[in-house]
């Protein structure tokens, strides 16, 4: 079903980073998970952070960063978000610096506008060369659809049904539509995005021809690599007669 009216009404949100409608396969995206965690971080260890592995000898402390994989998410058959998972192996000479660093860089991710999350984190201590590690586990979560401006919104079909026609002379259906208004943050904003959302879209005629829009449900999807994602759901109506 075409959702292109809806998303174009949505589009005047101001609250809203962007509105697009979602597709089945994703969109081609050209992001660079590595290159956003490296400039996020790097300043943290005075530059001295290194894809994949360390050089020898490297002054400390230090980050070595390595995507070990990368899985698309998919919401209602819709692709629309991608997730990246990092080990950033965290090295300082001493228990404190590492300790310190190390919520520095949880700091640093959480107040960053990517949406980061630690899954997990193993502390350890290497005799040679005499230094204290951590490995953390990171996933970065990325729209596959659109831009990375959040919050953002995605459209999108859910299906539709008939009801029988109450002519004997004629065939007259009145047929319902479904659609999903997924709600994709990093921020504790979902009641007031779906307030914004309701107020445009509560009442309001596709065309002259459809029954106004009402509202059906809304449930919380898990969250995924720091997004909090919320799924609205709207329905009108139309009638459709045989030619």
């Amino acid at each position: 079903m075409d959702v292109t009216a809806i998303v174009s009404r949505l589009q005047t949100v101001g609250s809203l980073g962007q509105v697009v409608a979602a597709d089945p396969a994703g969109s081609p995206v050209n992001y660079d998970s590595s290159a956003a965690l490296y400039s996020l971080l790097n300043s943290l260890v005075s530059t001295r952070m290194y894809p994949v592995t360390q050089r020898e000898d490297p002054a400390q402390p230090s980050i070595v960063y390595q995507l070990i994989g990368s899985a698309q998410q998919s919401f209602d058959g819709f692709a629309v978000t991608q997730t990246d998972t990092f080990v950033l192996t965290v090295k300082a000479t001493g228990y404190d610096a590492l300790f310190d660093l190390v919520s520095s860089i949880k700091t640093t991710m959480a107040a960053s506008s990517l949406a980061l999350e630690t899954t997990d984190m193993v502390f350890d201590y290497e005799d040679e060369p005499m230094l204290f590690s951590c490995a953390m586990q990171v996933d970065l979560t990325y729209m596959c659809s659109g831009s990375q401006t959040l919050p953002a919104v995605y459209v999108y079909s859910l299906g539709r049904s008939a009801q029988a026609s109450a002519f004997d002379n004629i065939t007259k259906q009145r047929v319902n539509d479904d659609y999903g208004i997924l709600i994709c943050t990093i921020n504790n904003d979902v009641p007031s995005l779906a307030a914004d959302i309701r107020a445009k879209l509560l009442g309001w005629q596709q065309t002259q021809y459809h029954f106004e829009m009402e509202y059906a449900n809304g449930s919380q999807i898990a969250g995924i690599g720091g997004l909090r994602l919320w799924r609205e759901t709207y329905t009108d109506s139309v009638f459709i007669t045989e030619a």
